[in-house]
């Protein structure tokens, strides 16, 4: 309820809202279609702020965990989340997360994680939900460079390819230790003081 988006000729202008103490102004962008099996996604991300703190997500095959009122289809409890606390996402929802554009580049703390949702009530997050294989210092999403990302869940592997500012990287996680996931919307999350542009997605 503090965020917007706004459509420019050269792609979405995602803009969460000012508060960084508050994940609560956090912002998701959400595809109106849910995607069974093997999924696919690419798009153009290009960084347009100087945040210190926060990050950027994608979400891939979310739903509720089917809990009254955190019903499968996450539509049905929108109005929970008019404030994007990231409880709301990590503790009800079924989900892959990928954060990225972390920080600043070239700064320590700097990174690219894969994460399994969900993590029961009152268990740390960050400690059930990682999984295997976190990229430190990876020096991508300097601001106004575009990148193009290409994000795969294929059966137990999920990888993100990032192209951009003359390089080419490319991430892997097996997920094989998680319970399977096969279907669900993708989101794009925008962390409190962070702005993106997205254009060009691709499913």
């Amino acid at each position: 309820d503090t965020a917007t988006v706004e459509n420019t000729p050269e792609g979405m202008i995602v803009r969460a809202g000012p508060d960084i103490k508050d994940n609560g102004d956090s912002m998701v962008l959400w595809t109106r279609d849910s995607f069974v099996g093997d999924v696919k996604i690419e798009y153009e991300f290009t960084r347009q702020d100087r945040a210190v703190e926060g990050v950027n997500i994608v979400y891939l095959k979310a739903s509720g965990i089917g809990e009254s009122p955190y019903e499968k289809d996450i539509v049905l409890w929108k109005d929970l989340r008019n404030r994007a606390r990231m409880p709301l996402y990590f503790n009800y929802m079924n989900a892959l997360h990928i954060s990225y554009s972390v920080g600043l580049p070239d700064v320590e703390g700097e990174y690219i994680r894969a994460r399994r949702y969900p993590a029961p009530v009152g268990v740390p997050f960050q400690e059930v939900t990682e999984i295997e294989g976190t990229h430190w210092g990876t020096g991508l999403f300097k601001l106004d460079v575009p990148y193009r990302l290409t994000v795969v869940s294929v059966g137990n592997v999920m990888t993100l390819s990032v192209c951009g500012d003359g390089r080419e990287e490319h991430f892997e996680w097996d997920v094989s230790k998680f319970p399977p996931l096969c279907e669900g919307r993708i989101g794009l999350r925008v962390m409190p003081c962070r702005i993106s542009r997205v254009r060009d997605i691709r499913v």
